[in-house]
């Protein structure tokens, strides 16, 4: 009969056992800090590289970029209709994205668009 309670004992003490270690590894899971960096997405990447292209061009470096879900929008200044169908058009080729909303201002600027007649005629 003693060994049937001794048995019966250990059984218990080994039901128990695992219950323990799994709370103490909770909270340890809860005192642990959770080091968080900001998620790079592809709307990120895609917004990018279409920034870094526009920075390249001359007349699309003051050419805003968001994406969202693969939809880009762009906005800010273009000195003519002209850079901003071109704006439009380079971000249609990236891989990924789905619709283009063109919000970008024309500026219609004459020095700028004189300016860049007459470079063009120099080159």
């Amino acid at each position: 009969m003693i060994n049937a309670i001794k048995w019966a004992l250990a059984g218990l003490l080994f039901l128990f056992i695992p219950f323990t270690a799994l709370a103490q590894d909770a909270d340890d899971e809860l005192s642990t800090p959770i080091a968080v960096e900001a998620p790079v997405t592809v709307d990120d990447d895609m917004a990018e590289r279409l920034l870094g292209i526009y920075a390249q061009i001359d007349g699309l470096d003051a050419v805003g970029v968001t994406v969202r879900d693969g939809v880009v929008t762009l906005s800010g200044e273009a000195a003519n209709e002209a850079l901003a169908e071109e704006a439009e058009r380079i971000a249609r080729r990236v891989d990924g994205v789905v619709a283009v909303q063109d919000d970008i201002s024309r500026t219609l600027d004459v020095g700028d668009n004189v300016g860049r007649l007459v470079s063009d005629g120099t080159k």
